[in-house]
C-alpha cells in the first residue's frame, strides 16, 4: 500500500514537471513570435494572432488587454482582461500575473472603482521583484481616494525601488504631496526634472513657483510663475496688464528686504519681453532654461539677426516643446536670419500641438504661403497630424463639422496635404461611421471637393 502511495506521488510530480516544461515551452514560443513581431513592426498583429489560435492561452489575453489601454479603449481591454481570469489558474508567469493585477487596477481606477482597483493593486504589489512598478499606481489610487498620508508612503516606496517606472504623472502628485508636507528640497527636483524632460503641464510653473518661494528662492519662484502665464496665453485670452500688476506688487512686498535684488532682477527681464522694450542680457551657461528663453525671446522678436539666435533657441527645444510660442520663436528666427530655408516643421508643429492657438493662424497662413495660396486659402490647411485628429474622433457628435474641415481642404488647389487626406481616409472606410459621413458629404459637394470625395470612396 506504502509502496502504491509512493508511486503515486511520483507519477503526480512528473505529470506537473511535464505541464510545467510544456507551458514553458509555450512561453518561450511565445516570447519568440513577440520579439519578431516587434522587429517586424507588426507586434499587436503577431500577439492577436496567437491568442486566435491559442484560446486557452493567459499572457497573450494580458498584453492585449496592455495594447487596448495603451490606444485608451478600456472596454476593450477589460474584455480580454475577463477572458484572462477565467485561465488566470493555469498561469505559471509570475510576470505576467502581476501586470494582469496592475492592469485591472488601472481601468478599475479610471472607472472610479476605487475599493476593487487598490485590492488589484496591492495584490500586484505583493508580488516581489516584479511588482515594485505598481506602487505608483497604488499611490495614485490613494490619492483619488483622499488618503494622502498613504500615497505619500507608497509614491516614496516607488521612488526608491523602481524609480525608471514613474510615470509624469507620478512625479506630479508626488512633488504636490512633497511639497504638502514641506519637503521643498525633493519637490523642487521632481518638479525641474518634469520641466527639463519636457514634461510640462498647465499649472507646473505655478507649483514650482510656490515651492521656490518658500525655499526662499524669489527669482526663480517668479521666473516659474512666468512660464505659466507663457504657456497659458498660446491657449486662453489672459490679462498681460493684471500679470505686470501682480509682478508689481511682487516687487513692493519685498521693497527694502534682502530679496529685493533678486525680485528686480527677475521682474525686469519678464517686463522687457513683455513690454516689447527688449532689454538684451547676455546668456550664461549657469542661466535657468527659463531665463535663457525670456533673453533669447527678446532678442528674436526685436528682429535681432545675431547667427547664434537659432543655435541658442534650438538647445532648449527639449523644455519648452509644447509651448507653441517656442515653435513660433524658431521659425522667427530662421526668417531673421534671411536664410534659403522654410521652417515648414515648425509651422506643422504649432498646428500638430493644438489646432486652435495664439499662433495657428500664423502657421496657416505662413504654410499657405509657401504654396502660393492666398490668406483667405491658407486658413483651409490641415497638416497631417489634424487630419489624423479628426477622423480618431469621427465617431464623436460633431463628426459632420469635423469632416466639415476636410471637405475646405479638398477645395484647394493640389498639394501634400490634400493628398495625405485622401489617402488617408481611404485607409479608413470599413469604419462605417465616416464611410457614411463621407458618402452623406459627397451626395452634396461640388466642384473640386465632389472629385476628391469621388476618389476616396470609388477609386
Amino acid at each position: 500500500m506504502k509502496r502504491l502511495n509512493v508511486f503515486a506521488i511520483l507519477i503526480f510530480v512528473v505529470g506537473a514537471l511535464f505541464f510545467s516544461c510544456k507551458k514553458n515551452n509555450r512561453l518561450e514560443e511565445y516570447e519568440a513570435i513577440k520579439l519578431l513581431g516587434i522587429q517586424n513592426s507588426r507586434l499587436n498583429q503577431a500577439v492577436n494572432e496567437y491568442d486566435i489560435k491559442n484560446p486557452d492561452f493567459f499572457e497573450s489575453k494580458v498584453d492585449l488587454a496592455s495594447i487596448f489601454v495603451l490606444s485608451n479603449d478600456f472596454e476593450k481591454a477589460f474584455e480580454y482582461l475577463r477572458r484572462a481570469e477565467v485561465l488566470e489558474p493555469k498561469s505559471v508567469s509570475r510576470e505576467y500575473l502581476c501586470n494582469y493585477y496592475g492592469l485591472k487596477a488601472s481601468i478599475l481606477l479610471k472607472n472610479k472603482n476605487y475599493e476593487e482597483s487598490l485590492g488589484c493593486c496591492r495584490k500586484a504589489t505583493a508580488m516581489k521583484k516584479t511588482g515594485e512598478k505598481y506602487s505608483f499606481l497604488e499611490g495614485q489610487i490613494l490619492f483619488a481616494m483622499g488618503n494622502k498620508e498613504d500615497s505619500l508612503k507608497a509614491f516614496k516606496k516607488g521612488f526608491s525601488e523602481a524609480n525608471d517606472s514613474a510615470s509624469a504623472e507620478d512625479k506630479k502628485i508626488y512633488a504636490m504631496l512633497l511639497a504638502e508636507k514641506g519637503e521643498y528640497e525633493d519637490s523642487v527636483v521632481l518638479l525641474e526634472s518634469l520641466f527639463e524632460d519636457g514634461e510640462y503641464f498647465y499649472g507646473l510653473g505655478q507649483l514650482a513657483s510656490t515651492v521656490y518661494e518658500k525655499k526662499g528662492m524669489l527669482f526663480e519662484s517668479i521666473l516659474y510663475a512666468y512660464i505659466d502665464y507663457e504657456y497659458a496665453s498660446c491657449f486662453f485670452q489672459i490679462d498681460e496688464q493684471q500679470f505686470l500688476k501682480n509682478l508689481q506688487l511682487v516687487k513692493v512686498k519685498y521693497d527694502g528686504k534682502p530679496e529685493e535684488k533678486e525680485v528686480k532682477k527677475a521682474s525686469e527681464l519678464i517686463e522687457s519681453s513683455l513690454k516689447n522694450n527688449f532689454k538684451f542680457s547676455e546668456l550664461l551657461e549657469s542661466d535657468s532654461s527659463i531665463c535663457r528663453y525670456v533673453k533669447i525671446k527678446n532678442k528674436i522678436l526685436s528682429k535681432n539677426n545675431e547667427t547664434d539666435n537659432l543655435e541658442s533657441i534650438l538647445l532648449l527645444k527639449k523644455s519648452f516643446e509644447k509651448f507653441p510660442s517656442y515653435h513660433y520663436l524658431v521659425a522667427e528666427s530662421v526668417k531673421n536670419q534671411s536664410v534659403d530655408l522654410i521652417p515648414t516643421e515648425c509651422f506643422e508643429t504649432i498646428l500638430g500641438i493644438s489646432s486652435r492657438n495664439k499662433y495657428s493662424d500664423y502657421a496657416r497662413i505662413e504654410i499657405g504661403k509657401n504654396l502660393g495660396l492666398d490668406e483667405e486659402e491658407s486658413k483651409k490647411i490641415l497638416v497631417f497630424s489634424e487630419v489624423k485628429r479628426i477622423v480618431e474622433k469621427a465617431t464623436l457628435a460633431n463628426v459632420n463639422d469635423a469632416m466639415g474641415s476636410i471637405c475646405n481642404l479638398f477645395s484647394l488647389p493640389d498639394n501634400k496635404y490634400v493628398f495625405f487626406a485622401e489617402e488617408y481616409l481611404k485607409g479608413k472606410l470599413q469604419d462605417e461611421t465616416i464611410l457614411n459621413v463621407l458618402l452623406d458629404k459627397y451626395s452634396s459637394a461640388t466642384g473640386k471637393v465632389r472629385e476628391r470625395l469621388d476618389y476616396v470612396l470609388n477609386q
